[in-house]
């Protein structure tokens, strides 16, 4: 079974049924009203955006700095 990947924000899905994959992410088009494809991967999360890298540089010092 394939999971289906949004770069954009990183919502990771896996449909249980081939009739329901989706096109486009539910999440950009509920949040911000955005329509971006979703990406077919073998494994969950590859072929999507990781927290750092949609949130930043800084979001990686931030949680070092609490852990610390």
């Amino acid at each position: 079974m394939q999971y289906l990947n949004c770069p954009n924000c990183g919502l990771t899905i896996r449909p249980s049924a081939d009739w329901l994959t989706v096109e486009h992410c539910p999440r950009c088009l509920a949040r911000r009203r955005t329509r971006v494809a979703m990406v077919a991967s073998p494994a969950p999360g590859e072929g999507g955006a990781s927290a750092p890298d949609i949130l930043g540089p800084s979001a990686r010092s931030h949680v070092a700095d609490r852990e610390a």
